[in-house]
Order: C-alpha cells, then sequence, then structure tokens
C-alpha cells in the first residue's frame, strides 16, 4: 500500500537537507467510510468480471485458458471430430463454432473435455452457460454436463432438466453450479460434454454445435 502524505502542522514541516534518514511512519487502524447520503460504491478486493469466457467470441476478457479439447476416446470412448473453427452453421457469436460429430465407433460412451491445466477457480461465479445447436440429431433429449476436479472427481448435471432459451437452431441454457453438487469451484480441471442420449437414455449419434460457453454471473 502506498502513502502520499503531507508533512507539516507540528509534525516537523517539509523534510530539507538536514532531515535524518531512513525515517519510519507507523500506520494503524485504518477504516473505510462514507458518508451518510453520499454516492458511489466501492469493493474491498480485487474486482471479478461478471463473465469468464470458455469457447466463446463473445466472452474473450477475461477468459478461463484451456490447454486443450480432450477427445473421449482417449479414454476408450467414441471417436469424435472435432473442429473448433467451423464455419458449417451460422454461429450463435462470432464467426466460427465448435462442431463435434459424435461417432459410434462400439463404445458404450463418448465426449469431449475442455482441460484448464493444473485446475482454476471459477468459485467467483454461479452460472455456467453456453448455447448448442442440435439440429442435426432430432432424436437427442438429454446428455451430460461434467465438471471435474483433479483425480478424477467428477460433478454432472443433466441437460433434459433444464429449459433453455431458443432462437433459430441454437437453444441457449444456463445452468447453476450449485447443481454440480459437492464440486471444489477453486480447483475445476475439465469441462465436458458427454453422451447425446434419447429420451429413453439410448445412446444417439451425430454432429452437435456449441458456442458461447462461459461461465456468468461474478461481481462486479
Amino acid at each position: 500500500m502506498i502513502f502520499n502524505v503531507a508533512i507539516g502542522g507540528t509534525l516537523g514541516g517539509a523534510p530539507d537537507a538536514g532531515t535524518p534518514w531512513p525515517q519510519t511512519m507507523l500506520v494503524d487502524y485504518i477504516r473505510v467510510y462514507q458518508a451518510e447520503g453520499g454516492e458511489g460504491t466501492f469493493t474491498i478486493g480485487a474486482p471479478v468480471s461478471e463473465t469468464l469466457g470458455v469457447y466463446s467470441e463473445t466472452h474473450t476478457y477475461p477468459a478461463l485458458p484451456y490447454s486443450a479439447i480432450i477427445n473421449g476416446a482417449d479414454f476408450g470412448g467414441n471417436v469424435l471430430n472435432i473442429d473448433q473453427y467451423s464455419t458449417n452453421t451460422v454461429p450463435f457469436d462470432g464467426s466460427v463454432a465448435l462442431e463435434v460429430v459424435y461417432n459410434n465407433t462400439g463404445s458404450s460412451f463418448g465426449g469431449f473435455l475442455f482441460n484448464f491445466t493444473l485446475g482454476r477457480d471459477i468459485s467467483a461465479y454461479q452460472t455456467l452457460k453456453f448455447s448448442l445447436d442440435a439440429t442435426a440429431i432430432s432424436q437427442m433429449a438429454n446428455m451430460t454436463i461434467e465438471l471435474e476436479n483433479p483425480g478424477q472427481q467428477k460433478f454432472a448435471a443433466q441437460l433434459a432438466n433444464y429449459t433453455p432459451t431458443v432462437n433459430g437452431n441454437w437453444a441457449s441454457y444456463e445452468i447453476p453450479l450449485a447443481d454440480f453438487g459437492g464440486i471444489d469451484l477453486t480447483n475445476v480441471l475439465y469441462l465436458g460434454f458427454w453422451n447425446p442420449r434419447t429420451t429413453g437414455g439410448t445412446l444417439t449419434f451425430g454432429t452437435l454445435y456449441f458456442d458461447d460457453i462461459h461461465f456468468a454471473g461474478g461481481r462486479g
């Protein structure tokens, strides 16, 4: 903390060539207050942006950097084809969308993960928001959205439990982070989108587009 101090009155006057150095000033009992009826607000501590982008061309600052998008085939799942810069659909925001082709290659599961590397603190945020174009998989009724701590501690929400806002081909979802019960939000390693399923719970396959993935609800 840096103080600008004017020396005067009975404190000996301004320093001059005869002032001994170094000097010490002890400061105690600092208070911050606002007069009744005063205008404006202040926040103790560093401010937090209202949004934190993951895959978004709207919410870019600040952004939560991911080191890779991991294909679930790396864990024995069905092989996915992933294009981070697809123009095969009209994007929800910006100029590209995340295209993911869920293939049936014989496994009982399939999905992908954003890898945030080492674990990231998202505890200042309240909601996961993203937009999904699922028109190419008309029979899809559900999928698993997953947050994971290091050590494979997985916490999931089911897409079917949320009602989206629909704009053309895009369905925009908001999932409270509190619904990922038990997760340590100060140390999140992965965000995953797994297992598109029919109403009966059977895996279904085809192309999904994701866009404007971000966390929201931070204090300004």
